[in-house]
């Protein structure tokens, strides 16, 4: 669920409770000419009941509600219990109307309820006290603004109200009105249509653009009605706008919204923040009923505030829960040349945001080296030269792609060294198209603050359905690290894309072994993602001039149809907090694997 709260409270406080917003101002808008004190609470004592409509539709619950609301905020402030009555009861001289009822009433409201949607009017009709809204939300902000107005109590800062013996007397004017018109196709207190509104973002941006595009999606499938997206801070004199800027004095993942004019300007520094900041918008209107931004005000909000259940991995994405980070990517082969520049972009995106001390690759191949001068610039550093494999795995007469590494390890030069490290290609494969791309990496690591050392081995296996190679493979696998255990007395971390689920012949094998999948067996102790860690390859939206996801994506939360995976062998040392799975935009418009990801002590 959501966590809009503080966000939310801090807009609605914004507010004018009891505004005239057809004249744009923040006064209210009552009527006293002529008018004479009515008595609504004597002597400790009142002769008002609060009447709620009997229906139990959408709009009668919220009566029954309010009424509720009323009832229990006077006895907060007064002491002074009103009773509480259902329309069907008999009609008295002085009431408290909560909403449109159903018996044979007319009152002659100050706004006609033709002119607002969202709004709402409370005025006095004899001596009745009538509350009167188009919506659920309208009749709260009736509520809202006669307590305000009556007892002097703010519901919009705080449901908490103590006993005034100031107000054990009070009378309202019988002349006394306010009404707020708020319509779902305008900004209140813009007076501008949804439809006149357009999206800016900065060309360059790709982060910006993307997230341009959620707001615009969400828009037009909450409200129908589709922005025009400009790649340009500068929009037509006078029109209004959404605004995306980059701010770095900002939180990582966290945003800011504020409303200058008709210009509303979501700012963050990286793509959680700026599509956190989209999510807050729409979940703004779909909580309200309608936009609720005004001139000069602002707040700030966190991406963690609006993750899908299948998104709680990037709740860790800028906390690394334990010491160290260990990550697994499969980078995709590819379709066309032209994706790739902007594939090992947004790859490159995710581990910037994550940060791992060590990460493995699989699928990397030689077209793709276009990752490793961004990986550079982030501190990254390969274990061994990625055209040494011919020479370290024997082979003679190779081909060019023979002289490849398509599963190779960087780690993060600031926080890791690597102590050693070696290729293994598998001799066993299920097709000869095979042959070089189906291998492993593995690399003694140590960390540089603590001196810690861990391997880590990265493999990319069969793809093929035939059990027996599947099987023979893990053999191969298991024979170099048993050699390695001789060699170096460390916590293992076996990892990569096995093509093999957990009832496949590798995986079992491996289990069989001694090795344990970190997310089979729950062994991280503060979170365990169970999406299926591959999905459908993204496509290259020529509306959008970008990879995205597909629509009809089969996001699964299903780990049992994983071929990715994490296991652990030599480990009653380690202690692992976090298993995850990272499925933002980012990742989804990367390739058809999810980088997932294990957060990990050693004592």
């Amino acid at each position: 669920m959501r966590k809009i709260v503080a966000l939310l409270l801090v807009f609605i406080m914004c507010l004018p409770v009891l505004a005239a917003c057809n004249k744009g101002e923040d006064t209210p808008e009552e009527t006293t000419e002529t008018s004479v004190p009515v008595s609504v609470v004597a002597g400790g004592t009142t002769e008002y009941a609060i009447v709620y409509a009997s229906s139990h539709d959408e709009m009668g619950n919220a009566s029954y509600a309010m009424a509720k609301l009323i009832q229990k905020t006077v006895k907060s402030a007064t002491g002074v219990e009103m009773t509480l009555v259902s329309e069907s009861g008999n009609s008295q001289a002085k009431e408290i109307i909560v909403g449109k009822l159903s018996r044979e009433e007319t009152f002659t409201s100050p706004v006609s309820a033709e002119t607002y949607q969202m709004g709402y009017s409370v005025f006095m009709s004899g001596d009745k006290i009538v509350l009167e809204a188009g919506s659920v939300i309208g009749l709260r902000f009736a509520t809202y603004a006669f307590l305000k107005d009556l007892l002097g109590v703010d519901l919009h800062e705080s449901s908490e109200v103590a006993l005034n013996e100031s107000k054990t007397e009070f009378t309202v004017s019988s002349g006394y009105t306010a009404s707020e018109t708020l319509t779902s196709a305008e900004f209140p207190y813009m007076g501008v249509a949804l439809a006149e509104f357009g999206i800016c973002f900065s060309a360059n941006d790709d982060a910006q653009k993307r997230a341009a595009i959620i707001l615009q999606q969400e828009i037009k499938s909450q409200d129908g009605v589709a922005l025009e997206r400009l790649n340009s801070k500068w929009a037509e004199e006078g029109k209004a706008y959404f605004y995306f800027e980059k701010d770095e004095t900002v939180n990582d993942g966290n945003f800011r919204i504020k409303t200058e004019g008709k210009k509303i300007i979501l700012s963050a520094k990286d793509y959680h923040g700026y599509f956190a900041a989209a999510h807050a918008v729409v979940a703004l209107r779909e909580d309200l009923g309608y936009y609720p931004f005004r001139d000069g005000k602002s707040d700030t909000g966190s991406h963690v505030d609006y993750l899908e259940t299948y998104e709680k991995s990037s709740a860790y994405v800028y906390n690394n829960s334990s010491e160290y980070r260990l990550m697994f990517y499969n980078v995709f082969w590819g379709k066309t040349e032209n994706e790739e520049p902007e594939r090992s972009a947004v790859q490159v995106e995710v581990i910037k945001a994550y940060c791992p001390d060590v990460i493995g690759f699989q699928e990397f191949r030689a077209d793709r080296r276009d990752m490793v001068p961004m990986l550079k610039a982030l501190g990254y550093e390969e274990t061994m030269d990625y055209q040494q494999c011919n020479v370290v795995s024997g082979s003679s007469g190779a081909t060019d792609s023979e002289l490849y590494n398509y599963a190779p390890i960087f780690y993060n030069s600031a926080t890791t060294k690597c102590i050693d490290k070696g290729f293994y290609r598998y001799t066993e494969h299920s097709k000869e198209s095979e042959r070089a791309s189906k291998c492993l990496s593995w690399a003694v690591m140590a960390s540089k603050s603590t001196g810690e050392k861990y391997l880590v081995v990265n493999t990319h296996m069969t793809v093929g359905s035939e059990s027996s190679i599947k099987e023979k493979q893990a053999k191969e696998v298991v024979n170099l690290i048993t050699e390695l255990m001789t060699r170096y007395n460390v916590p293992v971390f076996l990892g990569g894309d096995f093509n093999g689920k957990y009832h496949e012949a590798n995986f079992k094998y491996f289990e069989a072994q001694g090795f344990k999948d970190v997310e089979k067996n729950n062994l991280a102790t503060e979170y365990t993602s169970k999406l299926k860690t591959n999905h459908i390859a993204p496509a290259n939206k020529s509306s959008y001039g970008l990879l995205w996801p597909v629509d009809n994506d089969d996001t699964e939360i299903n780990s049992a149809k994983s071929v990715d995976h994490i296991m652990i062998k030599n480990a009653s040392n380690v202690s692992i907090s976090v298993y995850g799975v990272v499925a933002d935009n980012y990742a989804m418009s990367g390739g058809d694997h999810y980088p997932i990801f294990t957060d990990f002590s050693i004592q």
